[in-house]
């Protein structure tokens, strides 16, 4: 996304969230990821921006979810900040 600019939750590939987590070894229950584009590198905007809409603040303040990993990524069309969170399954 940093490279292209184009906001989505499909991999290049056409990998879906769930499979990148899985890829990563994350069995879970539920996997929900959220995702903010910006042109420089701001942290606090990005998350200013998510608990500013109620889908994303809704998503973050899941009870469900236990886990969560984060990805920052600078590249030539802004910065892509990614959170994915999970609902691990039982082991």
């Amino acid at each position: 996304m940093a490279a292209t600019g184009r906001v989505t939750h499909d991999g290049e590939n056409g990998s879906t969230p769930r499979v990148r987590a899985a890829s990563y070894g994350v069995q879970a229950v539920s996997v929900t990821e959220i995702i903010y584009m910006g042109s420089k590198l701001d942290l606090g905007e990005a998350v200013a921006w998510w608990t500013g809409s109620n889908v994303h603040c809704t998503v973050m303040t899941d009870p469900r979810y236990t886990e969560a990993g984060v990805s920052v990524q600078r590249g030539p069309r802004g910065t892509s900040y990614v959170v994915v969170f999970s609902s691990p399954s039982a082991r």
